[in-house]
């Protein structure tokens, strides 16, 4: 089983990397994709993936943000975060870390 895992930051820029993440593209607000190093996975992974907060700490309430792949492949993973407070459904730039397993 092989596993690919990292952090990105709201710009897209790679914070953590596995060893596993050949690049990385944020071709618009709140959208990101995470290209693999090739003959890692054979087929799909099973991704997830946490957004990450910069105003919300412990016990205070804050703007919370979801994360979804919205796609996923042996070579990629693409993910779109949105706020879902109070103007639920817009896309925001949000950092966030993921774990990739498959074969």
């Amino acid at each position: 089983m092989a596993e690919v895992y990292g952090q990105i930051d709201p710009d897209g820029g790679i914070v953590r990397n596995s060893g596993g993440i050949a690049g990385r593209e944020h071709p618009g607000t709140g959208r990101y994709t995470v290209k693999f190093k090739p003959g890692i996975f054979t087929s799909e992974p099973v991704v997830v993936a946490t957004a990450m907060t910069r105003e919300q700490k412990c016990g205070r309430s804050g703007t919370s943000r979801f994360i979804s792949i919205t796609h996923a492949a042996p070579d990629e993973v693409c993910f779109g975060v949105v706020k879902s407070d109070d103007d639920a459904g817009e896309s925001s730039n949000r950092g966030f870390s993921f774990i990739a397993l498959g074969n």
